[in-house]
């Protein structure tokens, strides 16, 4: 799982703006760990703003803010 997100990371602005990209980031973002999640958010955040306004990229925005949130209230620290 985390070899293909490494693969996905530098390009990530553009596969959340696809349809099929934005899915798969989604389905990825589920089963992600901890470390996972916070190298999304990370890579995401510089484009957060385009992405928020994207048919499709609006909804990755979504899930990692979920993740991030749903592991804030665990007690998690992700972003460090």
């Amino acid at each position: 799982n985390i070899a293909i997100l490494h693969l996905f990371l530098s390009m990530i602005k553009w596969y959340s703006a696809d349809q099929h990209g934005s899915r798969f980031i989604q389905q990825k973002l589920e089963m992600a760990s901890d470390e996972e999640k916070g190298m999304v958010f990370q890579e995401v955040l510089p484009h957060a703003l385009t992405l928020m306004t994207d048919v499709f990229g609006n909804y990755v925005i979504q899930k990692v803010t979920s993740c991030i949130y749903v592991d804030y209230k665990a007690g998690k620290d992700l972003v460090s």
